[in-house]
């Protein structure tokens, strides 16, 4: 059900401009939106196909990237089993197709690099990462003011979307503290649920709270901390990570499912 803020933002057409499968199951729209009034990292659109008989489906996307560019709106979709919207989204649709979009939906899941004064702290469970791209992306063009980790979940490497970019991002490592001397690091741990790559020697199966307590930020540099994912695995994380003694008011939450 939308929100009553979203429920009085008007629908707005919008062109699909570029798409390409990030994944298998995600797709990567670029959409051309005129009118849309720009977005935060971290907030979401709400997008409604109508069929030629007149059937209506509506389902919220994360928004993938900062707002860079007047009128473009970027969204990752995974295809979810059986998902009407997803389906299409990711298999049906073509460059040129016009859907209806609305937002930008959500003020609470939102990063801004002029308030950061401590660490980040991200944690992604599978297509979680979606917003978390947008504000590591967000960090990067502001200058990285502030050291960042992130601690991605995934089913395996080739079910992660973002793979290649947040490795490329990505400098040092979660057990090692940032350099002084150097800008500031974004540290990415994965654990693979399903496949881990031949070799691997990190971690494997579902977060824990030792995988926790060794991935993300201890509660002394009090970090900025947002978790996405499934309802079951960001109640679990949270919880896990405010009995760890991090503050709860810190811990920021976006589920989906």
């Amino acid at each position: 059900m939308a929100s009553l803020a979203a429920a009085r933002m008007p629908w707005r057409p919008a062109t699909i401009v570029s798409m390409r499968l990030d994944t298998p199951r995600h797709n990567v729209l670029v959409l051309d939106v005129p009118g849309w009034p720009g977005h935060r990292p971290g907030q979401h659109a709400d997008v409604l196909l109508t069929a030629d008989d007149g059937y209506r489906a509506e389902r919220s996307y994360s928004i993938a990237a900062p707002y860079d560019e007047p009128g473009r709106v970027e969204l990752g979709i995974t295809e979810v089993d059986g998902g009407e919207v997803s389906s299409y989204l990711v298999e049906d649709a073509r460059a040129g197709d016009v859907i209806m979009i609305r937002g930008p939906v959500g003020g609470y899941f939102v990063w801004s690099a002029r308030a950061a004064r401590t660490p980040l702290q991200l944690v992604a469970g599978g297509s979680g990462v979606v917003p978390l791209r947008a504000i590591v992306r967000a960090w990067a063009r502001a200058g990285r003011p502030v050291p960042a980790r992130l601690f991605y979940s995934a089913r395996s490497p080739v079910e992660a979307p973002y793979a290649a970019e947040l490795i490329g991002l990505a400098v040092g490592s979660a057990t090692r503290p940032p350099d002084p001397g150097q800008p500031a690091q974004l540290a990415l741990t994965w654990t693979y649920t399903r496949h881990a790559p031949e070799g691997w020697t990190g971690y494997r199966g579902r977060v824990t709270p030792a995988m926790l307590a060794g991935a993300t930020w201890p509660t002394d540099v009090q970090p900025d901390i947002y978790v996405c994912g499934p309802t079951d695995f960001v109640e679990s994380v949270a919880s896990t990570l405010a009995d760890a003694g991090h503050e709860p008011d810190r811990i920021r939450t976006e589920r989906f499912g």
